[in-house]
Parts: C-alpha cells; structure tokens; sequence
C-alpha cells in the first residue's frame, strides 16, 4: 500500500490521530486523499487487516480507519463502507476499547440511515451491523441494546438468507443469554450456530461455536462434555494459529479443569492461556489469566505470588476501563479473607457488587455475594452472613448452573451453623448432597465435606466430625487444594 497511507495508519496506531477528521486532514496533508486507485486500496485493506489482527491489532486499527476515510472521500459502495467500519470496531474490540467499537458502530447505522443506499443492499449492510453492534454492545456490558440489536440482525439475516451472518448473529445472541443466566437457552443458539459454520465450512465459525459450547455446557453444570468442546476448540485454534482465540479457550479449559479438581492441569492451561494473550498482545485476556492463576496460586498456599497477580490484573482491567475488573476485586477479597481482614475484604466486594449490578451480569453478582457472606463470618455476624447468602441463593435458583447453586447452599450451610440454626444447615447440606455426590473428587465435593463436619459438630457428633476432617485433610491434601488443607487441619485441631 502507498506509503502515505502506511504513514497515516501507524500515527493512528500510536493514537496520534484521533477520530476521522484527524486522518483525513492527515491524508490530505500527504496528498494521498484524492489517490485515484483509493477504492482498490481500500479493499485490499480488507484482506490485509487479517493478516494484522491476531498480531497486531493497533497497526490494523489504522490500516482500516485510513481505507474507511479513504473509500468515504470517494463515495464507494455501503458494503465497501460497511466492512471497513465492522473492521475498526473489529480492532478497537481486540485492544479492549469495546465503548469505542459501540461509537464506531452505531455511527455507521447513522450514516446507513442518511444515506441513500439501495433497500436491500442497506438491508444487508444493517444485518451486518447489528451483528456486530450486539457483540460489541455485549462486551461493554450494555444487556438490553445487545439483545435489542442481535433479535434484529438474526431477523434480517433469515429473510435475506445471510447464511454467515446469520451463524455470527446466533453465536453472539447465545453470548448475551450466557451473561444473562440462560445456558440453555444460550446452548440451543450455539449448537445452530455451529451446524451452520459447518455447513459453510467455516472453521473460525466452528471454533467460536464449539468454545461457546463449551461454556454453555460448562455453566449447566455438564463438565465432561465441556472439556470435549474446549479441546476441540482448542485444537482447531492451534491449527489455525489463532493465538487470542486459543487464549480464551486455554483459560476456559483450565477453570474447568479446576472446577473437577485438577489443579496441575488447570494451572498448565492457565499459564498456556497467559503466554498466548501475551503474545496475541489481548491486555483483557491477559487479566482474566492473571485473576484465574491468582486463585490458583492462594489454593496453593503461594498468597504472596497470589496478591500479586490479582494486583497485576486488577491494573490490567482498570487501564482498559474494563467493566470485568470486578473479578479481580472479588479475588483481590479473597486473599484478603484468607489473612483475616474482613473489613478490607468487604469494601472490595461492595465495589465488585455494585460492578456486577451496574453491569447486570447475574454470575458476577453471585460470585461477590457469596464472598461477602464468607467475610460477615469471618467477621463474626453470622445472621448479616446469612442474610447476603440467602439473598445470593435466590440469585443462584435462577441460573442454571447446579454447581453454583450446590456451592451456595453450603455456603448457607456455614452461615447457619454458626447462628445455631442446626435443622436449617441440615436442610440446605441435604439439597446440596446429591451434587456433591456427582461430582467426586471436585471441589464441591470437599467443601459438601467441610459442611458436613461443621453440622455434626455443632449436633454434638464429635467422632463423626473427626472422622470426615481427617479423610477431608489428605484427600486435600492429594488434590492440591492446600488453602482447603489448612482450613480441615484448623478445624479438626479445635476438636
């Protein structure tokens, strides 16, 4: 390409240049704005912004901002137009600007709107940017205009029989049920999604959809076919060299992985997940990995590595204005909790709460609700304790996720032990019982465990109690859950 274009684009991949009037005075400054093969530049800008995108995401920012001005100075087709603009939201996405990429999109419907394309290239052409538009609306955390947007794009999709965009349109519509709670809803939007990435032989299509399945499942409680949809995703990614894509598959897995308790492994994916969002230069990823070893490295007993991770993401998140930061102060909490200090931990959580409801992202809510009912223990009220996690539970009976809705209940288990509400504990151990037993060897399992000793502790059944602390110890032990360890050795010495 022209080397005034080059020019241009790397001062707007250094942020010299904001916004399009900048580059276009820019472009014209160098004489390329009237360029005469400008239209066929901009559409080899097209196929050259893939090339960029994995590796470099800034340079094919401005590669697309430059064509889009470009094309617009000469008048090219809505569909040129279209695709340069799903492109730079494509880039501001990847380098975490998801607010930027929702003004770039909505600002092509306007344009769309005013202008006087034919009716059903603009048909098309607003399909594809709703499409992108719920996606993108999605990722910064705006529920209700993603969905609004998607039900119209997946509309416009079907009466053109856009194929394609019709399977992005449906992954994206299942991202935004996922966020919301609705896994099986989600489940039945991913599996569509995916026949038709298969149909057109698609295999990014088929990536997105089989990691998608994955969570889907995952989230419904469904472990072992989780795992076999990450590991698919996953090697189709690698084949591919898709280095983002397989980040967010690696970290994905590994929580699995964790979730079933098997720490080495999920801290061998997790790691894997890091390095790639690293090399992919994805700063979002790379917060998500560092939170994730974080939990990993204070089940290890490594609290020092593991406070400092947190810090590290939690930096992350905050330059990119990234509304998933409060996972990292739940985490960042946690730690906390874990030294004792119930009133550092509960001003983090209230921020992460308050996160979670502005976002209405029901998961996240859950997550800071029960830590802040474990830090009202440990601060010595158990009735405020029981109170948030009863609150939390009423939260967790609608999603679909078993496992939280287990997790929960044992919470709740703790909180009423220690308000002396013997029957009550009982009751909610009892519903949390048959998943527990589902899940052999996970973490539900040990902590099901660790409410059962409490319970018969508490009714006087010391031998019983004993006898669960000391099998709980090694099975932790062997497992690698040493915070968990701990946690059994401190309670059977106070027997």
């Amino acid at each position: 390409m022209d080397d005034a274009w080059d020019d241009v684009a790397a001062r707007v991949a250094l942020g010299e240049l904001a916004g399009e009037a900048e580059v276009r005075a820019a472009l014209a400054g160098a004489g390329a704005l009237d360029e005469p093969r400008a239209l066929e530049r901009a559409r080899a800008a097209l196929e050259r912004f893939w090339e960029l995108l994995h590796d470099a995401p800034a340079r094919a920012l401005g590669l697309a901002t430059v064509a889009g001005v470009a094309a617009a100075r000469h008048q090219a087709p809505w569909s040129l137009l279209v695709e340069l603009r799903r492109r730079q939201a494509t880039a501001l996405f990847a380098l975490g600007r998801a607010g930027d990429a929702v003004d770039t999109l909505e600002g092509a419907l306007a344009a769309l709107m005013a202008g006087e394309a034919d009716p059903g290239e603009a048909r098309r052409a607003r399909a594809s940017l709703l499409g992108s538009l719920g996606d993108t609306r999605l990722a910064a955390g705006r529920l209700g205009p993603a969905l609004v947007a998607l039900e119209e794009a997946i509309a416009l999709c079907r009466e053109e029989g856009l194929r394609q965009a019709l399977g992005a349109c449906l992954s994206s519509l299942g991202n935004a049920r996922l966020f919301a709670g609705e896994a099986r809803a989600a489940r039945g939007y991913y599996e569509e999604a995916l026949g038709i990435a298969r149909d057109e032989g698609s295999r990014e299509g088929e990536v997105v959809n089989l990691h998608n399945l994955g969570l889907a499942l995952h989230a419904l409680g469904e472990v072992d076919d989780a795992l076999d949809r990450y590991q698919d995703a996953l090697s189709l990614a690698r084949q591919a060299g898709d280095r983002r894509k397989a980040a967010g598959i690696e970290a994905n897995l590994a929580q699995a992985l964790f979730d079933q308790g098997a720490l080495d492994e999920a801290q061998r994916h997790q790691e894997a997940a890091l390095e790639l969002a690293r090399a992919a230069d994805d700063r979002g990823l790379q917060a998500v990995a560092l939170v994730r070893l974080a939990g990993l490295a204070r089940e290890r007993g490594a609290l020092s590595e593991a406070h400092a991770m947190a810090a590290q993401a939690d930096e992350l998140f905050a330059a990119l204005d990234d509304p998933r930061r409060g996972v990292a102060w739940v985490e960042q909490a946690r730690l906390r909790l874990e030294l004792g200090d119930a009133g550092a931990a509960r001003a983090l959580l209230d921020r992460a709460l308050a996160a979670a409801r502005a976002l209405g992202d029901p998961r996240a809510e859950l997550a800071a609700l029960r830590e802040l009912g474990r830090a009202e223990r440990v601060a010595g009220r158990p009735e405020e304790a029981r109170a948030r996690l009863s609150g939390a539970l009423e939260l967790a009976r609608g999603l679909e996720d078993p496992d939280l809705l287990a997790l929960t209940r044992i919470d709740l288990t703790e909180a009423c032990v220690q308000c002396e509400r013997i029957a009550e504990a009982r009751a909610h151990l009892d519903h949390a019982a048959r998943r527990a037993a589902e899940r052999e060897g996970s973490l539900i399992e040990a902590q099901h465990a660790l409410g059962r000793a409490s319970v018969a502790r508490a009714a006087g059944e010391l031998g019983e109690a004993r006898a669960i602390l000391e099998h709980l110890t090694r099975a932790a032990r062997e497992l690698g859950f040493l915070a968990l360890q701990r946690e059994a050795t401190r309670r059977l010495t106070s027997l």
